[in-house]
């Protein structure tokens, strides 16, 4: 008989993002209940594992389902689990916190375009442009048409494609 493979697990990171913040927790805390309902039906069918990465007060905020792991003031440098995820996706551009070494793909929903507006947009060690967060991933999801860059300039970021 053969062993069950791993659980894929996803990692969806609130940043420091808590009530009283307005519209992007909000999103981040509308979204985290969603998947904390859809989680067993997703574990059952397709062996993913959710966890939520938020600010300590918050954990077990949204209800049984998902894990729960605590924003370390460290990881905004670098950040290591023992276990790998499949997925890290960021709720919102402002996360100033790292995906987790070794993890396979990266994501991050970007709320409004302002901040990629200008040529250093995204380069490290830079004062203007996106935030850390967004140079560190290739694939961002933009929540709605008016987020969405205008221009082609604005959809590049180094070498990678914004979809």
């Amino acid at each position: 008989m053969s062993r069950p493979a791993a659980p894929r697990r996803i990692l969806v990171s609130l940043g420091k993002s808590a009530p009283g913040d307005g519209g992007i927790f909000e999103f981040s805390s509308q979204l985290a209940r969603r998947i904390v309902l859809a989680a067993p039906a997703w574990r059952e069918r397709w062996n993913v594992e959710f966890t939520l990465h938020l600010r300590p007060q918050l954990l077990g905020h949204f209800g049984p389902g998902v894990a729960y792991l605590p924003l370390v003031r460290l990881q905004r440098l670098v950040h290591l689990q023992p276990l790998p995820y499949a997925l890290w996706h960021s709720l919102n551009q402002l996360n100033r916190f790292r995906p987790p070494r070794g993890c396979g793909r990266r994501l991050v929903t970007v709320h409004t375009s302002t901040t990629f507006t200008t040529a250093a947009a995204g380069r490290p060690g830079s004062n203007t442009g996106a935030p850390g967060t967004c140079w560190r991933v290739r694939t961002t999801s933009w929540p709605s048409a008016s987020t969405r860059p205008t221009t082609s300039r604005d959809t590049w970021v180094g070498r990678d494609r914004w979809t």
